[in-house]
């Protein structure tokens, strides 16, 4: 996880990391529920988003592909820890 300036002077917090298939079929959509807290525990931000997708590309057995995750829309009271990942759902093809 690491956080930048945009050109539009905007805070960006981009994830990165791999997803890796361990399976015997073609993962064709994995959606991400990423889900920002404050410093109290509250949720400031839940967002679902694709990391392997028709336009991204498949997933194939034993295959391993990065993902990059860009929020231009963390709010100020974030509290600066990485964000809860939660597996919102898969696609087999």
């Amino acid at each position: 996880m690491k956080a930048h300036e945009s050109y539009l002077k905007q805070s960006v917090v981009e994830i990165v990391g791999n997803i890796q298939n361990v399976g015997d079929r073609i993962v064709k959509t994995v959606e991400i529920s990423c889900v920002f807290y404050d410093a109290y525990g509250q949720v400031v931000l839940r967002e679902r988003v694709p990391i392997v997708s028709p336009k991204i590309g498949a997933v194939a057995p034993e295959q391993i592909k990065p993902f990059r995750l860009p929020f231009d829309n963390v709010p100020e009271s974030w509290n600066q820890v990485m964000p809860q990942l939660v597996m919102a759902g898969i696609e087999f093809q």
